[in-house]
């Protein structure tokens, strides 16, 4: 098992607590429960919104319906939130389990949403889509606001996700407007999602795209993950151009900008060029990311690996036997960076040993500034090998 990308429930948990004012119960054995939290809390440490049952053997041998319904009644008198996940996993999956029923009598007045995510049964990426399709039965049809959009594909435990957002904002700028990131955002916003006249869907997630222009007759255009200027640039003009909005002076403006700022570091970033280097992370941020480094920045992209299709030992292999400086991954790929004793930079789910709560985002021409600043400090900070090459 591929750590974080093979468990449905770690899917489904992910785009439930994206939703903010959620709560999250897990039917399941304490580790869960334990997994979950520890990928979701690092730079938000009081976004404490999840229970578990917390299954032992008794609850195996005589069903889990008493532990369940008493975590409900808990969490709703104690916290009382205006949407309540719970999500089942291997145990009540194994055991066939169907709380369906029992669930009903708790729905009056609230919503409750039960997704029965068994880890075996589906990779993590299939996990989340699940759950979000799950969250299209709440929309509702309403009044379309004008030149407004939904982004869908952002969860809250992506790394640096605030800060994108806020240079996502600036990008669009006031001429169009977001009616709602899904699913991160809250309940009432995405139950509103309809109301946008653009889905604006990230790679990976066209399943949701296309569901919701079956139900709602919502179009939507697929984008990559916006690093760099050219991704950027493109991430304007698919929006704009849809609304036949002006964008060319306004993104010559904002590159000529980004260009300023970093000709005052031009000579660190011109000894970038045929640097080897390799990535893995998701097939969203992976591929935009080395779209980046190599179209960019001229950088040689040796090893390229998208999480939950390659085998990791695979992976290590490889990378070992390159000749890459410098890995960009998750927390999962900081062990072998130390190994290899080649530089390392965090940029993709799951990050557990760094924090990000600031506006330093990589994503748009702000981004830009910091993925290149953070990238040319990881090489002037590394330790002098003569057997590979470095700045």
């Amino acid at each position: 098992m591929q750590p974080s990308t093979s468990c449905n429930l770690f899917g489904a948990y992910r785009s439930a607590i994206s939703v903010k004012d959620s709560y999250v119960l897990l039917h399941t054995t304490v580790g869960c429960n334990w997994g979950t939290s520890i990928f979701h809390m690092p730079s938000k440490l009081n976004d404490m919104r999840q229970a578990s049952t917390v299954i032992y053997n008794e609850d195996v041998v005589f069903g889990g319906k008493k532990i369940l319904k008493k975590a409900m009644n808990n969490i709703i008198n104690m916290y009382n939130p205006k949407i309540l996940f719970i999500i089942s996993g291997c145990v009540s999956g194994i055991l066939g389990e169907d709380f369906e029923t029992e669930i009903r009598k708790y729905s009056e007045g609230r919503e409750i949403v039960y997704i029965k995510a068994p880890g075996f049964i589906c990779s993590m990426d299939e996990g989340q889509i699940e759950a979000i399709k799950l969250m299209i039965n709440l929309m509702q049809c309403e009044r379309k606001k004008t030149k407004s959009i939904n982004i869908i594909g952002l969860l809250s435990d992506d790394y640096m996700v605030n800060a994108d957002i806020n240079n996502i904002k600036k990008m669009l700028g006031n001429k169009v407007d977001i009616n709602s990131i899904i699913p991160f955002d809250n309940i009432e916003n995405i139950k509103a999602a309809p109301s946008a006249v653009l889905n604006v869907v990230f790679k990976g997630f066209e399943s949701i795209g296309d569901l919701m222009e079956r139900k709602f007759n919502i179009p939507y255009i697929v984008v990559e993950y916006p690093y760099g200027i050219e991704n950027s640039k493109n991430f304007i003009k698919e929006i704009y151009s849809f609304f036949n909005l002006e964008y060319k002076e306004e993104l010559r403006k904002k590159e000529e900008y980004t260009i300023a700022v970093l000709k005052n570091i031009y000579d660190y970033i011109r000894h970038l060029y045929s640097i080897p280097c390799a990535v893995f992370g998701d097939s969203l941020r992976a591929s935009a990311m080395k779209k980046f480094l190599e179209d960019e920045l001229g950088m040689d992209v040796q090893v390229y690996y998208e999480r939950g299709d390659n085998d990791m030992n695979e992976f290590k292999k490889i990378l070992k036997s390159s000749a890459a400086s410098i890995l960009f991954g998750s927390s999962f790929e900081r062990e072998i960076a130390e190994e290899l004793e080649i530089s390392f930079i965090r940029y993709v789910y799951p990050i557990f040993d760094s924090i990000s709560i600031g506006n330093r985002g990589y994503v748009g021409f702000y981004g830009v500034i910091n993925l290149i600043e953070d990238l040319i400090n990881s090489f002037m900070t590394m330790n002098y090998r003569r057997e590979r090459q470095y700045m």
